[in-house]
């Protein structure tokens, strides 16, 4: 099935796709260029420095591709949702859902927690927006480790039902 490229309004591409190919590189570049000044603007320590430059290495963006590739670029918790997963969801609400395309690769023990998990698959989750607001507020209260176990076991149904991971310890 088709539709429009949202941005531009004139190519048809796939359901799954969230733009066009050409709109998607201008995409990419916006907001590399948003976050770029959303860091220069912030007050950062070297510890916060030292993460921050960990998403620019190429371990990292190879780990985000893969994790992409493998989700084919859905996000987990709205397909586990719309797929009728036992899951523990339910802790986030009003937010709709849907098949919604990923727009985050997302650490579920975060970098500062375990930085030997940074590009381990298990440990990598792709997210719509909203569903990454959510967990990061409920990474902020104190249900932290609840939504940690709810993404795990959220990675590990689209494992068994969709994906066998590889050559991975």
């Amino acid at each position: 099935m088709k539709k429009m490229c949202p941005r531009c309004g004139k190519v048809k591409i796939d359901k799954a796709d969230k733009y066009c190919i050409k709109c998607n590189k201008e995409y990419r570049k916006d907001e590399a260029k948003r976050y770029k000044k959303y860091n220069r603007n912030r007050a950062l320590s070297e510890d916060e420095m030292f993460y921050i430059r960990f998403y620019a290495t190429k371990a990292w963006k190879t780990a985000r591709d893969t994790t992409n590739n493998r989700c084919n670029s859905l996000c987990l918790p709205c397909l586990a949702i719309e797929e009728g997963a036992e899951n523990e969801w339910d802790i986030i609400e009003n937010i709709g859902y849907g098949t919604e395309n990923a727009d985050v690769v997302h650490h579920i023990v975060e970098l500062k927690e375990n930085y030997d998990l940074r590009i381990t698959q298990h440990n990598l989750i792709t997210l719509c927006d909203k569903h990454h607001n959510v967990v990061h507020n409920e990474y902020k209260t104190k249900n932290k480790e609840k939504v940690q176990k709810i993404l795990s076991s959220t990675l590990k149904w689209f494992e068994k039902n969709f994906y066998t991971f590889n050559n991975e310890k």
